[in-house]
């Protein structure tokens, strides 16, 4: 069968307007440009199958253009890119405008020479019909390399929202060639966990990246450890440290963790075997910060739970957090 032949097959299951399955699909990190047919794939929630529907997009900057075109933010290309005039002035914005809503959870940062000429201080805006709502107000990109190699920091937003216009207020950037630069905007959405652990009648191990503090994910009793919560971003991440967060720590909160890495296929351990202690057994939530030996760029991370504090049969999250 030829890809002509297939196309025609597939072109029969495309999704319909009013399908269930349209915008029900996570962002995939590691999606191609365009789906079988050239479509590009589209911001935020995707399509579910093997057919995205087209959604419009145009990017714009209130910064004048030196290199490039900002139209390159928003193409889907890492290896294009948009770079200012040089000696900026901050702050400035750039627009990306959408053909219909979009449904996001975090916006994603690509650049090369990171280092040299990515932004380092931004707002996250997003458009509710009438006017810009500040969903991130003074997030702080932190460019690990300074390289032609292009670098993906993700700016979480505290919950999903469906606009049709995400903007970038950029209020300060590396400046070693007196420019400000990007690769790609790339809204998302689909920040999801799993658990190796099983998940106690009642809880959710999504929970561990989205809901309210107080929603909170357990294991099954008498879990087999050690055994791991795998954390996909949505996209590709560069993170330095990981939080967990849990309250009544000395009943059920893990001791001892590792963390792994899947840059490419094959998952990678990043941080050795870590004791964690917690002071309370209590509803107070608890924050530990584990920092990497060395930031990592990759598309799922593993937090291995090695030993845990096993009052009530079970270990028990309320949160984990990558941490650029």
């Amino acid at each position: 069968m030829t890809t002509a032949q297939l196309r025609q097959i597939l072109a029969g299951y495309a999704t319909q307007s009013s399908s269930p399955a349209r915008n029900a699909g996570v962002s995939a990190p590691t999606a191609p440009k365009t789906d079988l047919f050239g479509t590009a794939i589209p911001a935020g929630a995707v399509d579910l199958g093997a057919s995205q529907h087209a959604v419009p997009v145009t990017a714009s900057t209130s910064f004048a253009t030196g290199q490039g075109t900002i139209a390159n933010v928003a193409d889907g290309d890492p290896g294009t890119s948009w770079a200012s005039t040089a000696s900026p002035s901050f702050p400035g914005t750039v627009t990306l405008t959408y053909g219909e809503a979009r449904t996001i959870d975090a916006v994603t940062l690509v650049a090369a020479f990171g280092q040299g000429q990515g932004p380092t201080a931004v707002d996250v805006q997003t458009w509710n019909g009438s006017a810009w709502v500040t969903q991130v107000s003074g997030a702080t990109p932190a460019w690990k390399q300074n390289t032609a190699s292009p670098e993906y920091l993700r700016i979480a937003l505290p919950s999903a929202v469906t606009t049709t216009g995400v903007q970038l207020v950029v209020k300060a950037a590396n400046q070693a060639w007196g420019d400000v630069a990007l690769n790609e905007v790339l809204p998302t959405f689909g920040a999801s966990a799993s658990s190796g652990l099983g998940v106690r009648s009642g809880l959710s191990s999504a929970w561990l990246v989205g809901g309210t503090m107080q929603q909170t994910w357990a294991s099954q009793s008498s879990p087999t450890l050690p055994n791991a919560v795998q954390i996909d971003p949505g996209a590709t991440q560069t993170v330095s440290s990981v939080t967990l967060s849990a309250w009544y720590g000395q009943g059920q909160g893990p001791t001892s963790v590792s963390v792994e890495a899947n840059p490419g296929g094959v998952w990678q351990q990043v941080l050795a075997p870590t004791a964690i202690t917690w002071n309370s057994n209590n509803g107070t939530v608890e924050n530990r910060t584990l920092t990497l030996p060395a930031a990592v760029t990759a598309t799922q991370f593993r937090i291995v739970i090695r030993a845990a504090n096993l009052s009530w049969g079970a270990v028990a999250l309320n949160k984990v957090a990558l941490n650029s």
